[in-house]
């Protein structure tokens, strides 16, 4: 027991001193984490499109490229109010994310000598949403007018679906006839946003697009044959020729999930529709058309019969 005990001290002992001796490796500057964080875990993520295309636009920043041991937060501070004037807040916050969390995998898992409190110290202030935008059915149908002119003939059935089924641009175009269960009225999603399957119960319009999808698909596998820009590039053709300025196709969706509120769903069954995995998230949604509510306040008293 008593060489055990001398044995298990003795190798502490020799533990806490490689650790002493140990040193850890410092970059040369914060692009070098940038570039390991780019080849290492950027491909292990499901859509690498946004980082793949900003990060090594930062790795040319002047802050970067700063020797290590000289990098300050004063220096990042100075880049953040330079970027916040050519860009969105949201937009900058999204490439800040990058960067904080190269820096904490540096530190976490590479065990790399770097500043990490520097970059956790930098703060963007969000601007406040915008308002969100209804389509009434008039805007719908000049979309779809318009649609009808587009080249690209897939245009119309994804502005339909996107309405019809609240799905996500991207989660339409990766979609998978294997997918789409015409018997039951049933679509599954595998690719998400949070990367939580959900099932979408199709509305009758909703299932005749599929049907008509499928009769013209060809034996493709995938329901959709356009890539995202496509879409985006077609949608905005479709916008000016229907006069909608303003609108974007994630309004879609949003006019989707608005109408299910109207209709009487309640959050949890919007929420397993939309798949929204928070209130917060699903309630941002739930816009009333002003309109309506103006109808609705216009014939009614909150007080009762009171004369003025």
């Amino acid at each position: 027991m008593r060489e055990a005990k001398s044995w298990a001290l003795n190798a502490e002992a020799e533990a806490v001193a490689r650790q002493a001796n140990h040193k850890l490796y410092r970059p040369k500057n914060f692009a070098e984490v940038l570039e390991k964080y780019l080849r290492d875990v950027t491909p292990l993520k499901r859509n690498t499109t946004f980082e793949d295309a900003v990060i090594p636009k930062l790795m040319e920043c002047d802050w970067a490229k700063t020797p290590m041991n000289k990098l300050s937060s004063h220096q990042l501070v100075v880049y953040r109010d330079q970027r916040l004037r050519k860009v969105k807040a949201s937009s900058l916050h999204r490439q800040f994310c990058i960067i904080k969390h190269a820096a904490r995998i540096a530190v976490d898992e590479w065990d790399w000598d770097i500043p990490n409190n520097i970059f956790q110290r930098i703060k963007i202030k969000k601007n406040p949403p915008n308002p969100i935008t209804r389509l009434n059915d008039e805007v719908v149908s000049s979309l779809l007018i318009a649609a009808e002119e587009c080249r690209q003939g897939e245009m119309r059935s994804l502005i339909i679906l996107g309405v019809e089924t609240c799905m996500r641009r991207g989660e339409m175009l990766s979609l998978q006839w294997s997918q789409v269960d015409l018997k039951k009225g049933l679509v599954r999603l595998c690719q998400t946003k949070n990367g939580h399957f959900r099932d979408i119960p199709l509305t009758p319009l909703a299932a005749l697009v599929f049907e008509g999808l499928r009769r013209s698909s060809d034996g493709r596998e995938t329901v959709f044959s356009m890539t995202p820009n496509a879409v985006r590039l077609s949608f905005q053709r479709i916008r000016r020729r229907a006069k909608a300025d303003g609108v974007c196709f994630h309004h879609l969706r949003h006019e989707g999930v608005s109408r299910l509120f109207e209709a009487g769903f309640s959050p949890p069954e919007v929420a397993s529709i939309s798949g929204h995995k928070s209130m917060s998230q699903l309630m941002r949604y739930s816009h009333a058309r002003l309109d309506k509510v103006c109808a609705k306040m216009s014939s009614m008293s909150l007080i009762g019969t009171i004369q003025p």
